[in-house]
């Protein structure tokens, strides 16, 4: 809480979600500005949609290579050939029992998490649909296939690891389309709108 070194900032979307951190360190001068400067923005200033939906536009089978490669480097112990059942269902977003979280003892669990665990009841409050569930057993199938007797803290790593990779993919490919066509580099910009006026004005 030092004011000399506490140089982060946050602009809210929601009272639960940030559109934009930024962090300053380094050496900081006597106006509190810093040598060194991140800023971490919200992919939905770009792609305002969801990852699910994002996923059906923008990766297809030509992304195949880069989400093994991606992959790969997460789960280095295992032969590449080992890890395309991974790969296979890498292509979408998966679903996750949040609510199993407050449950340490769950972490360890081997069986399947009970479908009452994946209701979205902090943002939506909705049901999860039986199509869903169906969807993260066979998941959870597909994972112990490739890591003999998984848990879910093995498909929670799994599922942070696609949310990661997925939106990489996204973005590096919305970025390429969209230099491709206009020659300026979207990521460079704030919101899809200053990127909108800028390509007007090249």
């Amino acid at each position: 809480n030092d004011p000399e070194i506490k140089t982060h900032s946050f602009l809210n979307k929601s009272e639960s979600r940030f559109t934009e951190v930024r962090l300053g360190f380094g050496y900081v001068d006597f106006c509190g500005n810093s040598r060194y400067k991140l800023s971490f923005n919200d992919s939905r200033l770009l792609l305002s949609d969801t990852l699910a939906k994002n996923c059906a536009a923008w990766i297809s089978q030509s992304d195949r290579e880069s989400l093994a490669t991606l992959m790969g480097l997460f789960y280095k112990d295992i032969p590449r050939e080992a890890l395309d059942p991974l790969v296979d269902l890498s292509f979408k977003k998966q679903v996750f029992p949040y609510s199993a979280l407050n449950e340490e003892s769950l972490l360890e669990s081997t069986e399947p998490i009970p479908q009452e665990y994946f209701a979205n009841t902090f943002l939506m409050d909705t049901e999860c649909s039986e199509e869903d569930y169906q969807e993260y057993i066979m998941a959870g199938e597909t994972l112990g296939s490739v890591l003999e007797g998984s848990t879910f803290n093995d498909y929670h790593d799994l599922y942070l690891l696609l949310d990661c990779v997925l939106l990489g993919i996204i973005l590096h490919n919305f970025q390429t389309l969209n230099y491709n066509l206009s020659g300026l580099n979207p990521l460079a910009f704030l919101s899809t709108s200053a990127y909108s006026f800028n390509a007007l004005l090249k």
